[in-house]
């Protein structure tokens, strides 16, 4: 049996039966389905930038490597007692921050650099790390909007 396919260059003629032509097709959308699930996972670099610019427009935003190079132990040890509360980011564009996921509860010891939650919006996932070496004493709720400024847990220096 002889099949023909309409294409926008002209007309393709082959020999393959009605059910092979449905198969590539099927694999065809299939695999159109998966580049767009990939494209959803991955944004695109023009988009990751977006992201990194808006996060670098907060003054209290620097990256590992930037901490690394101006911090040494001591600026993440609190003093034994000291109790610091830690806020939510003000991310310039990132609105509707809701807390998903904690990795910690009250009464954890965390290290500089431990992920303590997760914030996230429908654009982005944060992991939240902590600035300090410390008890954690106490967390915001589960599933929390976090406008900016709210305070998403507090530590205490042992």
């Amino acid at each position: 049996m002889e099949n023909r396919v309409r294409l926008k260059a002209g007309i393709l003629t082959f020999k393959k039966s009605a059910t092979e032509l449905y198969k590539n097709t099927l694999y065809l959308i299939i695999l159109k389905m998966i580049k767009s699930f990939i494209r959803k996972l991955f944004p695109s670099d023009k988009k990751r930038n977006k992201i990194l610019s808006d996060l670098k427009s907060n003054p209290n935003f620097k990256s590992k490597n930037e901490i690394k190079e101006h911090t040494t132990q001591s600026n993440f040890d609190l003093e034994k007692g000291k109790v610091e509360r830690i806020f939510s980011p003000a991310l310039r564009d990132q609105k509707g921050l809701v807390l998903t996921k904690w990795w910690v509860q009250p009464g954890d010891i965390v290290n500089h650099g431990d992920i303590i939650c997760e914030i996230e919006n429908e654009n982005i996932t944060l992991e939240f790390e902590s600035f300090y070496n410390g008890k954690i004493v106490s967390t915001c709720r589960l599933n929390q909007n976090l406008p900016p400024g709210t305070e998403i847990f507090k530590i205490e220096g042992i």
